[in-house]
């Protein structure tokens, strides 16, 4: 038996706007804390304002003297007629909680650790990542969020920080709806984030207060 231990895979979940710095200012400053992100999963609208920011993206991280060894992948978010263009509809706004809802419940069940950005993209975005968040994040998993000084807007975009910038990334807390058993079956059973919902409300360690949470989500869902 190999008494090597082993390294737990790190990935990070991105979404994803005009600003590609995001996701690279992030990046940058979990692998100089000490995160060992391996792979990095940028989620995007098939909006024409998004297509220079990937083109950004694309670019750096092709270069391997960049980010050696890391892996990059980008999955634009589907509804039910294909790729959408922006969230502009409640449709829209479920399309995207399934696909951050996949994308996280794929990396779980992979045991990759997951970090999880709320920075680029709609705050639409930021707001249902989090749910998806609550019903399937570990211990271990974390959300991160940007503070900063900066002005990204414009046609300038600095892929990484200078030391005269002034921002700090925040962990942001998740409160998550059930215990690990709970987890456990999300991510052994159910591939759609409604039926999630559905299942966690019927979970009886779920407080009063959740349940009645979760069951006006659902009734908003239900008459949508």
């Amino acid at each position: 038996m190999s008494s090597e231990k082993k390294v737990t895979q790190e990935i990070l979940i991105a979404t994803l706007g005009t600003e590609p710095q995001g996701v690279t200012w992030l990046l940058d400053w979990l692998l100089v804390h000490g995160y060992p992100i391996r792979e990095i999963l940028v989620l995007h609208t098939q909006s024409d304002v998004v297509k220079p920011a990937l083109e950004k993206l694309d670019a750096e991280f092709e270069s391997s003297a960049t980010y050696p060894g890391l892996c990059y992948r980008r999955e634009v978010i589907r509804g039910e007629v294909g790729p959408i263009r922006d969230l502009a509809s409640e449709q829209d706004a479920w399309a995207f909680l399934r696909a951050i809802y996949r994308a996280i419940r794929r990396a779980r069940q992979l045991g990759q650790i997951v970090h999880l950005s709320l920075i680029g993209g709609r705050k639409t975005m930021a707001v249902y990542a989090m749910v998806a968040a609550q019903l399937l994040f570990g211990e271990h998993d974390r959300a991160w969020h940007m503070i900063s000084d900066v002005h990204w807007s414009g046609s300038e975009k600095r892929m990484h920080p200078s030391p005269s910038d002034r921002f700090q990334v925040v962990p942001v807390p998740v409160v998550r709806w059930g215990d690990a058993a709970t987890v456990q079956v999300l991510l052994s059973e159910v591939d759609d984030p409604w039926e999630a919902l559905r299942r966690q409300r019927e979970f009886t360690l779920l407080t009063p207060y959740w349940g009645s949470y979760l069951l006006g989500i659902m009734s908003v869902r239900s008459h949508g």
